[in-house]
């Protein structure tokens, strides 16, 4: 989803950068863009460097990729969309971890930008899956991600929480 900033006086007209955002980089760009620090707790990073840069095109070489996740806020059972998602240049990986059978999509959305040809099951395709895996794996357990350490008695716990007061119409 493309994202538009305008800072006069800050941020050069006209930079078209190509680097992979989350909406959770605004807050510590924010942040910083005030003046105030940016506490370290915050998993996210700040924009205000690649916009300083002047630079279009791809600036920040760590910002080579995004994840991102869907969990069960909205949702009533027996419905589950949970997922987590790897995205970088050209592959999406998916791992739908769904009411019971965890399933996993892969798409070259280079290719295939619709995500019609599920790529998962390729041999030709294996080093990709596996790098995308391994790379949405570490943040996963970085970030503490309960569907990755595997903790899940408090999201449980939330989650029922949330569904009885949804049952009872608040």
């Amino acid at each position: 989803v493309p994202f538009a900033i305008r800072w006069p006086g800050k941020v050069k007209p006209g930079m078209v950068v190509e680097d992979f955002i989350g909406l959770q980089d605004v807050a510590p760009t924010l942040l910083e863009a005030g003046g105030a620090e940016v506490p370290s707790t915050m998993s996210a990073r700040s924009l205000v460097p690649v916009l300083a840069s002047g630079k279009s095109g791809r600036v920040d070489p760590a910002r080579d990729h995004i994840v991102t996740g869907l969990e069960w806020h909205g949702e009533l059972p027996p419905a589950n969309k949970a997922s987590r998602t790897i995205r970088d240049a050209r592959f999406q990986y998916i791992i739908n971890y769904g009411t019971n059978p965890v399933t996993e999509e892969l798409y070259d959305l280079e290719k295939d930008p619709d995500h019609r040809v599920n790529l998962i099951a390729e041999a030709s395709q294996a080093e990709t899956l596996e790098g995308l895996k391994k790379r949405l794996r570490d943040r996963q357990l970085g970030m503490g991600d309960p569907r990755a350490t595997g903790k899940m008695k408090v999201f449980n716990a939330t989650r029922a929480f949330v569904e009885e007061r949804k049952a009872k119409g608040y």
